[in-house]
């Protein structure tokens, strides 16, 4: 594939992630919430910029404008990691000592002048022909790999917490996704750095040329899919969950707060909003929200998020055999009792009985059909 091909991907890259994290800081901004993924898209596309220069050799006619990008190479890790984490601290900044000192290493190129940066930037192009891929770039995939685990980590264990204290299944879902993407950003830096590894061993610098290249781009897509799920939702992680006080004694049994729980789900049905949260049920009950979990946990033995989805499902076993509701879809049936889309529906409804919404209400009428002619043939022996 031509070199010039090559540079366009990268150019639209750039020109396209610059577009999408502008248009969402501006939202962002407006909506007064995290602005941190925002600038991160930004940077990368900077960072595209920088490398589509590199691969056109431009650096002879605007010498000043390389390697401007090298530090913020080691800002999107701690970007993307801070996002998603749920307290900010100053010592947070200790986060971007290492662009600081990228920035301090390279102070010494960027002080020169342009025609000294060209004789430069040519011994250092030769050099790299010759042994193959530079040691930063391996402690960078390194870093941002490091951090992207460590944002994979801590959405694991927010999405963890936030199943005990909400019933949303579509912003669960959006979590799981946004989870995911941490953790395929951080396998495809680890294996970058293997590949890149491989290749300079192998002493194949045209095929790395190659995977850098794609690596960008691959990224690119990755950003773009990582605001597709992540839109609407930009607070939810870091969401505070405020204390209701507390009525109820916090040492007594269990069983009687449980008790009081389930009479309140029988009457005001509470699990059919799809945007229940335990802090709403706590008040209701009149106790502590993290009271309440604790005691959902250990009567249970799973979260607030699967008894919730339990007493959905057990509506729903009722629903779907009532026959003046033949009108309606699943979906909308589904709805009813508090579930938002069809995916969540289904992957509930099976986890909980084993079958698929169809095949229950078709095993049920097959059952209703064998009850009916066994009664049939039992009154005719009579």
């Amino acid at each position: 594939m031509p070199q010039q091909v090559f540079i366009f991907l990268v150019l639209f890259a750039a020109f396209s992630t610059f577009n999408l994290g502008l248009y969402y800081l501006i939202r962002a901004i407006r909506r007064k919430t995290n602005t941190l993924l925002s600038i991160a898209i930004i940077l990368s596309a900077i960072c595209f910029f920088g490398y589509a220069l590199e691969l056109s050799l431009y650096f002879f006619h605007y010498p000043h404008l390389q390697w401007i990008n090298a530090p913020l190479l080691y800002v999107l890790g701690p970007l993307f990691f801070l996002h998603v984490k749920r307290r900010h601290h100053w010592r947070n900044a200790f986060h971007f000592i290492p662009a600081m000192a990228m920035a301090i290493y390279l102070l010494p190129f960027y002080i020169k002048t342009g025609s000294e940066k060209i004789i430069y930037l040519e011994r250092a192009f030769e050099s790299s022909m010759e042994k193959g891929t530079s040691v930063l770039f391996y402690l960078y995939l390194l870093h941002i790999g490091l951090y992207m685990f460590f944002g994979y980590s801590a959405i694991k264990k927010q999405s963890q917490s936030y199943g005990n204290y909400n019933s949303n299944e579509r912003a669960r879902s959006l979590i799981l996704s946004l989870k995911g993407l941490y953790g395929v950003f951080a396998v495809i830096s680890i294996l970058s750095f293997l590949l890149c590894l491989f290749l300079d061993l192998t002493n194949n610098y045209f095929s790395g040329y190659i995977f850098y290249t794609f690596s960008w781009v691959v990224l690119f897509v990755v950003l773009l899919q990582f605001y597709l799920y992540y839109q609407g939702n930009e607070a939810l992680l870091n969401k505070a969950i405020k204390k209701p006080p507390s009525k109820f004694n916090q040492q007594a049994d269990h069983s009687a707060l449980i008790s009081r729980m389930e009479a309140l789900m029988e009457e005001k049905k509470l699990y059919r909003n799809a945007e229940l949260k335990i802090m709403e049920v706590a008040h209701e009950v009149g106790v502590n929200l993290h009271t309440l979990s604790a005691a959902i946990n250990q009567y249970y033995g799973h979260n607030f998020f699967d008894y919730i989805n339990k007493l959905r499902v057990e509506e729903l076993k009722t629903t779907l055999l009532d026959t003046s509701k033949n009108h309606l879809t699943l979906l909308a049936i589904a709805r009813e009792s508090g579930f938002q889309s069809n995916s969540s529906f289904y992957r509930v409804f099976k986890k909980h009985t084993g079958l698929t919404p169809k095949e229950y209400i078709k095993s049920q009428r097959e059952e209703n059909i064998f009850s009916k002619n066994i009664l049939s043939s039992n009154s005719r022996e009579g």
